[in-house]
């Protein structure tokens, strides 16, 4: 299987917030691949702890398709430059 584009990762967890992130993080083939949060948790210290575990980015739910699609497509098109 070839690296992936982008992920996604649910958390509704704060303090389990990054241990997936940081995983992905420490594997090569996912370095440079983009992770979006899907989360209910909007607060500065949430989004602190998904940067430092190396989120690219996050959604708080409820999920906006239309939002999400302009993300993908987005991130898609930084990842291909």
């Amino acid at each position: 299987m070839g690296a992936r584009r982008a992920l996604r990762s649910r958390s509704d967890r704060p303090a389990h917030a990054g241990q997936e992130q940081a995983r992905l993080r420490a594997n090569h083939a996912y370095r440079a691949t983009p992770i979006l949060v899907l989360t209910t948790e909007g607060g500065e210290p949430f989004k602190e702890a998904a940067r430092s575990a190396g989120a690219t980015g996050w959604i708080e739910k409820p999920l906006d398709p239309d939002l999400l699609t302009e993300l993908v497509a987005a991130l898609s098109e930084d990842t291909l430059h």
